[in-house]
């Protein structure tokens, strides 16, 4: 699936309320993808991308890469309580 096809299904599933810890897997099962393929990728374990994607952590700059490069910013407009 492309990515454009992947970005139009993630803004529908934000704007449906679904949170990214939910939104992102799905989109990054439709792209190919598996979570712990994009955390190895973004040099972050499993369980640290998850937290990242509950808002639980900050993100660094390859776990936004990655996930843009595939066309989901889960960043956009979400608020991360610290």
């Amino acid at each position: 699936m492309n990515t454009n096809k992947i970005a139009t299904i993630f803004k529908f599933l934000s704007l449906k309320g679904i949170k990214p810890i939910h939104s992102v897997p799905f989109c990054l099962r439709l792209s190919g993808k598996q979570i712990s393929e994009v955390a190895k990728a973004c040099k972050v374990t499993r369980s640290m991308f998850y937290k990242v994607l509950a808002g639980e952590r900050k993100s660094n700059e390859r776990i936004k890469r990655e996930l843009l490069a595939l066309g989901i910013d889960p960043w956009k407009d979400v608020i991360i309580n610290e």
